[in-house]
């Protein structure tokens, strides 16, 4: 593995549990995850904190916290047409007419699954 490839795979982690600003990542996870393949990935830690992407913090569970810097490099949000047009295609799918609609769960379950945490504060700001 790269440099760039470990460093993203380490973001990667953020990202798949959706962590946001002040949310971690334990360090026993990422241990798993690059000392099974033989990877040398502390260097790639301390050069994203040294970014002020991420911060080591030790305790009773050690991990990599998210800084507010990290969260804005990690998501990006799609426009707001983007975020409407998935909430007309859950109306489709659901063969909604005039006057009926569903519940917001619906929405969680469905179209919120699949957005990163900036899309999911902005989708839930359009929809009120």
């Amino acid at each position: 593995m790269t440099n760039i490839t470990i460093r993203e795979a380490i973001l990667d982690l953020f990202r798949r549990s959706k962590c946001k600003a002040g949310q971690m990542v334990p360090m026993r996870t990422i241990n798993m995850k690059f000392q099974r393949q033989g990877v040398e990935y502390m260097s790639i830690i301390n050069q994203l904190e040294q970014e002020g992407l991420v911060e080591i913090k030790e305790g009773s569970l050690t991990g990599l916290f998210l800084t507010e810097k990290g969260y804005d490099e990690i998501y990006t949000c799609r426009s707001d047409n983007s975020l409407i047009d998935l909430l007309m295609s859950q109306f489709r799918k659901t063969n909604c007419k005039v006057g009926q609609g569903f519940m917001f769960r619906t929405l969680q379950y469905t179209v919120m699954n699949n957005l990163n945490p900036k899309e999911e504060v902005r989708f839930i700001e359009m929809c009120n």
